[in-house]
Order: C-alpha cells, then structure tokens, then sequence
C-alpha cells in the first residue's frame, strides 16, 4: 500500500504541469495531427490495446465507440462508460470492465463500483460487491479478468463477475503496471511491481490458470512507474529513465533515452536522486506503443510529447508537434498513430521514416537506473506481490 501512494506521488511528478496543456494541431515531423470526430462528436480518450489488436475503442464526449484495426471506420456502440479505467476483451472486445480505486494512502474515500458490460459496451452492470477495483485485462473465451486494488491484484475465473485475491508472493511490491500479451490465446501479460523507494521490477504473468497464477522470476528493475508493451518476443519498458527493448522475451535488453532528453531523467535517481532542472519540468514515460508490421518502429506518450523510433528504440524523435502529457499511443497498421492527447484523440500522420535509423547506434546494455537482475524463466512464483 505504500509502495501505491508512492506510485500515486510518482504519477503527479512525471505528469507535471502537462496534464492542463494543449496538443498542437500544427504538422510536425511525421505530418498533421488530425482529431477524431465521429457524427460530430470528438472522441476524447483512447481504450489500450495489444499490437495489432482487431478492432479499437474510444470513447467520446457522450458515447463509446468501436473502431475498425486500421483506424478509420468507427460505430456508435453505446454511452459513455461508467467511472473509472475501462479495458476491453483482448479476444474479442465483448467484455468490458469499468472501475478504480482511490489513491490507497487515503482509506476507503472515493471507492469506484465496477461495472462490466457483456455486449461489447451496450450496457453495463455494476458487479455485486466489488469496488475499488482498477481492471487491468479480461479475456472473453477463456472467461478470465485481471484486476489490481489497494490489496494487491485480484483475478477473475467467470469473465469479472466474481473476484479472488492472487495470494502474496512475499516480494512486497504493489502492482502499478500491467500489458497483456498481443496473442489472444496466450492468457497473461507484463506486470510490472513497485516497492518502497520507486524501484519497479517487471515480471511475466501467467494467468492460463485463474486458480493458480504463475509470476515469472524478475526481468527488468528500473526506477519509477512504468509502462509495458508486448508482441511476440518483443518487449518494451518506458520509464522516467528511458525505454528498454527485449528481443528474445525478456532474457537481454538495450535501453536508450537519445532524443528523450528532454521527458527523462539523467542517471540512476535512487543513487543520484533529481536535480533541480528535473523536479521543475515533466518527465516519465506514460504509454508505449509497438508497430504490428515493423519491428524497428515503437512509439511512446510522454509527460510531455509523442515520439518515435524507427530502429528498434535506439534513438527518438518528437512526432506531431503535440506537447502536453500522452498517456496512451497506439500503433496502426499503415504506420500513423493514434494518441490520447489534453485536447482528445488525435490521428498522427507518420511515413516510417521519422527517425533516422543507426546501425552503429543501437541502445546500450541496460546497467544502473534500468538493470536486468539475470534472473530468467526459472523458479516461477505464485501469486503477484
């Protein structure tokens, strides 16, 4: 619990003074942004989605809305959502889940009901006896949910109806990040656990068993909060120190943060701590995107800004010309992007050049702020903390 009111104090830090600002309109590198407006009504926030995910959801100022993979056809499905995050089926988008909870350093004030919805966001029903709930995947066919609170993470065996705490592992880190994997009949995903201090450790997840959940042995320890993307073999981790690329499932990474200067930290900040230019402006990584057709190409929301890559995350640069904190991005096949902005979702034009590729530049082996502890698929624990 104190390791999520750290997470809550980590969040308010990277987003800074961003969350109040605009995204420009003006074409930037990689071509226009243009927002979203369906029958008339601008789509304001983004549902996250795996890579190359088949269909997409939005929501806009009055309604929810389902979105063909490539972006550009979008129906009506229902009314907005209820309060709080909302994630959709990974297989199917059938299933949808609505809840939160509060920050968990303040007691039981502002718990949020959950609520599900079994006709692809038709309508919804609150779930009996369960709040204060942050849904973090479901899937429809297997009937499995995932779900994180202030006690740790709980998982669903009847598709969110029903609810079960994971039982503690004894690592006594708090759940603040999860990314389901992009393969819809591979049931688990990234998970990524903060501790006291903001040392964060990502971990595989596998949830093919809801009464007996497998976390895989740590990955990745980086500082802060994080944000995870995952497609095949291919890993991704953005954090306030930089991102982090795996290739081979996790067992090596390269990370770099050239070009994301400006949106991170320099050095290790639980050895270093932050300087002053770095407490005064936004920083962090808050969403991070993998091209489903180009291996080279990932994108990431700041707390202040688009970027992207186009080899492998070796090197960034800014897309779009669009300021103010990004918190999801995601991939289409045709190579733009859409991004949930202060000022709505827009549609990035990007040709798959933005960045320069380098094959001398290729990220660095990950040491310090972002460590790989060598520990590997072996010796699976059960339970989340």
């Amino acid at each position: 619990m104190v390791a999520l009111a750290l997470a809550a104090v980590l969040t308010a830090a990277a987003v800074g003074d961003s969350a109040g600002r605009a995204a420009h309109a003006s074409p930037g590198p990689g071509g226009p942004v243009e927002p979203l407006v369906v029958g008339g009504e601008a789509l304001v926030s983004l549902l996250p989605v795996p890579a190359g995910s088949p269909f997409l959801f939005a929501v806009g100022e009055r309604g929810l809305y389902r979105g063909t993979p490539d972006g550009a056809g979008w129906t009506r499905v229902g009314d907005a959502p209820p309060e709080g995050r909302v994630v959709a089926a990974v297989d199917d988008g059938q299933i949808l889940l609505a809840g939160d909870h509060p920050p968990c350093a303040r007691g039981d004030a502002g718990m949020v009901p959950l609520h599900r919805s079994a006709d692809g966001g038709a309508t919804w029903r609150p779930v009996a006896g369960t709040v204060g709930l942050r849904p973090l995947a479901v899937w429809s066919g297997a009937g499995i949910a995932l779900g994180a609170g202030c006690a740790g993470l709980a998982v669903s065996g009847d598709g969110g109806v029903t609810w079960q705490p994971v039982p503690p592992t004894g690592a006594n880190l708090d759940p603040t990040a999860f990314a389901p994997f992009a393969d819809p009949d591979r049931i688990g995903g990234l998970l990524a656990g903060t501790g006291e201090g903001g040392t964060s450790r990502l971990s595989m997840l596998d949830l093919s068993d809801p009464t007996q959940p497998l976390l895989g042995d740590p990955l990745l320890e980086f500082w802060g909060l994080g944000a995870l993307a995952a497609l095949g073999e291919t890993l991704a981790v953005g954090s306030a120190v930089g991102v982090a690329v795996s290739r081979d499932d996790g067992r090596t990474w390269a990370a770099s943060r050239d070009g994301l200067e400006a949106v991170t930290v320099d050095g290790d900040p639980r050895t270093d701590g932050l300087s002053e230019n770095e407490l005064r402006r936004p920083f962090g990584i808050l969403a991070v995107a993998l091209d489903p057709l180009d291996a080279n190409r990932l994108a990431v929301g700041t707390a202040d800004g688009l970027f992207v890559s186009d080899d492998g995350g070796a090197t960034w640069s800014g897309a779009g010309g669009i300021a103010g904190g990004v918190p999801v991005v995601i991939g289409l096949a045709d190579g733009t992007l859409l991004a949930q902005t202060a000022a709505g979702v827009v549609r990035v034009g990007l040709p798959r050049s933005v960045a320069t590729p380098s094959a001398e530049r290729n990220g660095t082996t990950v040491r310090g702020p972002m460590s790989d502890p060598r520990a590997r698929h072996g010796n699976r624990q059960r339970g989340s903390r």
